[in-house]
């Protein structure tokens, strides 16, 4: 039997954002999509300003 042993989280991610419409793995490396995150890259991560922009998150 398998159990959850990690539960990831992005920060100020939205319903229609997409969040893990992609997903890579390697080695300990996890790379999740948001190909609908509005955004903006130089501004702060709840301003969505910039729509379908898209996002990368990733985790080690």
């Amino acid at each position: 039997m398998r159990s959850q042993q990690v539960y990831l989280e992005a920060v100020h991610t939205d319903g229609g954002d997409q969040f893990g419409a992609s997903v890579a793995i390697s080695g300990d490396t996890l790379v999740v999509g948001a190909p609908e995150e509005d955004s903006s890259a130089t501004g702060g991560e709840a301003d969505n300003s910039a729509p379908g922009a898209g996002a990368v998150y990733t985790w080690q």
